[in-house]
């Protein structure tokens, strides 16, 4: 278990290390080479799931309806890339669909502990300091915005390492490298970032509150999904409001940088797109600048459920929606366990970031495998805390006891209803 978890930390260490590499260059050739080298990235781990791969089914089968959904997924757009015309564009985006899958089973099926999070937490220090480089640069482009999204993602093995430690010190210091990650955010110009870290703080905080009955538990999940996606709707129009006018011509004065920033154009056009096949999209390969605007063919819709139902229309968009819900559904049977909280608390921040964003399974791999990686640690330490629960016998006492020794559960109350 333990040096399969080594070689999967390995893994996220090369396609972070890649990833980095591909936001920190300006360099065509070096672009070009770190973007095969993420293409390649899941034909090892497809290589590696064969050696690997019964072990990791076994030690998967709670997280069965998770990984049924994500394969539903992967298959929606593997059809789309056959039926609508398959391009090696469309070939890679599909390969990083399926590399994503597989390190969240990886992440999920791994028994992770205090040393492999320590991996991540010292990485997200030097995601920290790349970030100020290209602050004193100051370089305000797009390689900010994507450094704060890994460094959002990277941000949960602080706030883990503080959830799993007894120790005073790394409390303290996970609380004020949170606050000062949100300042971070902020004087990078990483607003989607800062908008998904502070949700993600919020939903931690109020845990308690949501999970107090399964019904506010789903509800909650289900209308931070349709508000959004209602809010995408709606964007385009209140560029239109006077009020809301002045305030981006007063924000830009201040801060150097619009309101709107251009995503209510292309969301606008992306709508008009999607209107025309609505039901399967224009495939995997789609771009709202390519085909249609080859002025602007690299342009990205800058939202990943736009993106989706652009490239795989409603029935792309449904079955991702079904990961969500499962993953959601999943962290309610085990809500008091205290990494299970966080990554549910990840899970809403993300789904909220990914409004402005397109990171869950495509452009750079890093940033996404970092978000699965978030996940399918909750889902580990739910799956060891079912393991004991099946081998010291439901309802024992002794559950608890263990996961409060452990620090994954802040209370010793009963795990309430399944």
């Amino acid at each position: 278990m333990h040096s399969r978890l080594f070689n999967l930390n390995n893994f996220v260490v090369v396609l972070i290390a890649v990833g980095v590499i591909n936001i920190a260059t300006t360099d065509p050739e070096i672009k070009n080479a770190g973007r095969v080298a993420l293409g390649l990235a899941p034909l090892l781990a497809l290589g590696w799931l064969s050696i690997n791969g019964p072990r990791i089914v076994r030690n998967s089968t709670r997280v069965n309806a998770v990984i049924l959904a994500f394969v539903i997924y992967l298959l929606v757009n593997i059809m789309s890339l056959l039926t609508l015309g398959p391009s090696l564009w469309g070939i890679y985006v599909t390969l990083q669909i399926a590399a994503a899958g597989i390190v969240f089973i990886y992440a999920a099926a791994a028994a992770w502990t205090k040393k492999e999070l320590r991996v991540l937490f010292l990485l997200s220090h030097a995601v920290v300091l790349l970030s100020w480089w290209f602050y004193s640069q100051h370089d305000y482009s797009m390689r900010q915005q994507a450094i704060g999204n890994l460094l959002f993602g990277m941000s949960y093995s602080v706030f883990a390492l503080a959830l799993l430690s007894r120790g005073t010190w790394i409390r303290i210091y996970s609380g004020l490298f949170g606050i000062a990650l949100g300042f971070w955010f902020y004087l990078l110009g990483a607003r989607a970032a800062l908008l998904g870290y502070s949700f993600t703080l919020l939903v931690f905080l109020l845990w308690s509150l949501f999970v107090r009955s399964h019904f506010i538990y789903a509800v909650f999940f289900i209308a931070v999904l349709i508000s959004g996606f209602v809010f995408v709707c709606q964007y385009p129009a209140l560029s239109d409001q006077p009020f809301l006018s002045q305030l981006d011509t007063v924000m830009f004065e201040e801060t150097g940088q619009h309101l709107f920033s251009g995503r209510h154009l292309v969301w606008e056009w992306t709508f008009t797109l999607f209107s025309q096949r609505p039901l399967w999209g224009y495939g995997v390969s789609a771009q709202v600048g390519y085909p249609f605007f080859p002025a602007y063919s690299l342009l990205s819709t800058h939202s990943f459920y736009l993106h989706t139902l652009l490239q795989t229309g409603l029935i792309g968009l449904t079955a991702f929606l079904a990961i969500l819900v499962s993953i959601w559904r999943f962290f309610w049977v085990y809500r008091q366990v205290s990494l299970c909280r966080l990554s549910g608390a990840f899970l809403v921040g993300i789904c909220v970031q990914q409004l402005f964003e397109v990171s869950w399974t495509q452009n750079n791999l890093a940033i996404g495998s970092m978000y699965w990686v978030i996940i399918g640690i909750g889902l580990s330490y739910a799956i060891r805390s079912a393991d004991l629960e099946d081998g010291l016998g439901s309802g024992s006492s002794t559950i608890l006891s263990y996961h409060a020794a452990q620090g994954w559960v802040r209370t010793t109350s009963t795990l309430g209803h399944r």
